[in-house]
Order: C-alpha cells, then sequence, then structure tokens
C-alpha cells in the first residue's frame, strides 16, 4: 500500500511539474500574442498616416492642376493671337 502511495504521490509530483511547464509554455505564448499585436497596431498606425499624407497630397495635387490647366489654356490662346497678328502685320 506504502508503494502505491508513493506512486502516486510521485505522478502527482510529475504532473504538477507538467502544469507548471504548461503554465510557462503559455505565457511565453501570450507575450509573444501581445507583442506580435502591439507591433501590428504599431504598423497599422503607420499605414494610416501614409494613407493621410497621400490624401492631403492628392487633394494638394488636384488643387494646383486646375491653375495650371488654365494657365496651358491661356498660353495656347496666345500663341494663336500672336499668329494672327503677325498676319495682320504682314498683311498690311
Amino acid at each position: 500500500m506504502e508503494a502505491i502511495l508513493k506512486q502516486i504521490l510521485e505522478k502527482l509530483n510529475s504532473m504538477d511539474e507538467d502544469i507548471k511547464e504548461l503554465k510557462n509554455t503559455q505565457k511565453k505564448v501570450a507575450d509573444g500574442q501581445e507583442a506580435l499585436t502591439a507591433g501590428m497596431n504599431k504598423q497599422f498606425e503607420e499605414i494610416k498616416n501614409d494613407l493621410r499624407i497621400l490624401k492631403e497630397q492628392t487633394v494638394r495635387a488636384s488643387e494646383l492642376q486646375s491653375p495650371v490647366t488654365d494657365v496651358q489654356k491661356q498660353v495656347d490662346d496666345l500663341a494663336i493671337d500672336v499668329k494672327l497678328i503677325k498676319r495682320v502685320i504682314t498683311n498690311q
């Protein structure tokens, strides 16, 4: 009977050690998951910031495009005006 109790006690001690190992492993996994989550959150924030910058640049580019198009048309119109003036002068 004493031998059986000793075996049971050894088995319980072994199970306690296994449980401690499992808890340590679980803690390591949880810590790793927290680190991954923090890294992902940081990357998402960087992506959000990059998107915000792209949106701002797109707005600025759009705002600049309209005046550039207007100036381009004015230059084209001036070229036509110069040609007409040359014809008028040479025909007189």
